[in-house]
């Protein structure tokens, strides 16, 4: 699950029940659920959020490329074992569901 971390996300109860509950899954599972991606300062955003502090997250500020980049390493861990034409496709399915620019499509951020 992609979590875009906003200013606006900090507070809202419906977002952080749903953060929660895919922490809970992750600590369920023993497994990777939750991919934060943090938009705007991580260490006010981090701060409200003790139980991501020790976790991975992405910067989006970092650019769509390097947020690929990490997703293609979380899809594919062992990328020898997947064919080259297979990654190309499953990786331009994942840029099509990352925003190019987060802020039309949350329009809060520029109240």
């Amino acid at each position: 699950m992609i979590v875009f971390l906003t200013p606006s996300f900090i507070g809202r109860n419906w977002t952080e029940t749903e953060l929660s509950a895919a922490l809970n899954r992750e600590n369920d599972e023993g497994r990777v659920v939750v991919l934060p991606i943090v938009i705007g300062d991580p260490k006010k955003i981090l701060a409200k959020y003790p139980l991501l502090r020790d976790k991975s997250y992405q910067l989006w500020s970092r650019g769509l490329d390097a947020l690929v980049n990490e997703l293609e390493n979380l899809i594919f861990p062992s990328r020898s074992e997947v064919p080259i034409a297979q990654r190309k496709k499953r990786l331009e399915e994942v840029k099509q569901l990352l925003p190019h620019n987060p802020y039309p499509t949350i329009p809060h951020l520029s109240e």
